[in-house]
């Protein structure tokens, strides 16, 4: 009786693997055929193509020649403090390690994972991956502008104003200076007695350009997402399945055989 030779499986480069991703997307051949063609099983295939966004996006980087991507122990964890990241950083609010480390910890206890922990390890490798820099996202610039917008004075303002020719007047040839009285002839710019320097200013303060995704609603867009990629997985893999059981195409000498 003889024995059957283990099977082993072929580790790939990241460079090979997004060959593989970008030959399916083509579309010139099955997948059954491109799998074959590098030595790997189709369900091999189907795994790198659910997780190809993540390849793709580290197709530039670096150590392309290296056998795995660092993949997170805890993708849901990750994807929260991603998401949540982002709005963060949309909404200019500085963010440091700490604040990181806390919101992981947070997500975690909203998804179950009671053995998680937010250690200067997970950071590391959560920036990594992500490519994060907490140069871009100190606050520093917005605090800045602030600060320099605080400083400018009514009356530049005004002859801002004047030059623009919102004020019709007709002894209004000269700017006034800097130190010319605040805030008065207001009267004179606004289309509204009625209304104040204070409202005019302050006009859209209060407007929401955006709504807010809370904590909650992050979790569930995670969870949700996740279970529309297994679902798409599993479809893809009957698919593959009918394909790898489909009967070889004959050649021209068998079928005139056949035929004969």
């Amino acid at each position: 009786m003889s024995l059957s030779k283990p099977q082993f499986c072929k580790s790939l480069t990241l460079a090979e693997k997004v060959a593989m991703i970008k030959e399916v997307e083509k579309g010139l051949k099955k997948k059954s055929e491109i799998a074959k063609a590098f030595g790997i099983t189709p369900n091999t295939l189907l795994t790198f193509l659910k997780n190809k966004q993540k390849m793709l996006s580290n197709e530039n980087e670096s150590g392309q020649d290296r056998k795995r991507l660092r993949v997170s122990e805890n993708p849901y964890v990750d994807n929260c403090v991603l998401k949540w990241f982002k709005q963060a950083r949309d909404k200019k609010v500085p963010v440091n390690c700490p604040l990181l480390r806390a919101k992981a910890e947070h997500f975690a206890s909203e998804l179950g994972k009671t053995n998680f922990k937010a250690s200067a390890g997970w950071l590391d490798g959560f920036k990594q991956r992500n490519r994060i820099s907490f140069k871009a996202v100190c606050g520093e610039t917005s605090r800045i502008c602030k600060q320099v917008w605080d400083q400018v004075k009514v009356q530049t303002i005004k002859n801002c104003f004047k030059k623009a020719g919102f004020i019709k007047k007709e002894n209004d040839g000269e700017t006034v200076t800097e130190t010319a009285p605040a805030i008065d002839n207001w009267e004179e710019v606004t289309p509204d007695p009625a209304i104040s320097y204070v409202d005019f200013v302050s006009v859209d303060e209060d407007v929401a350009v955006c709504g807010e995704v809370t904590d909650a609603d992050i979790v569930a867009e995670v969870l949700n997402n996740n279970i529309q990629a297994e679902d798409g997985a599993s479809g893809e893999e009957e698919d593959n399945s009918s394909v790898v059981q489909e009967r070889p195409i004959p050649s021209v000498a068998e079928a005139m055989d056949h035929i004969q």
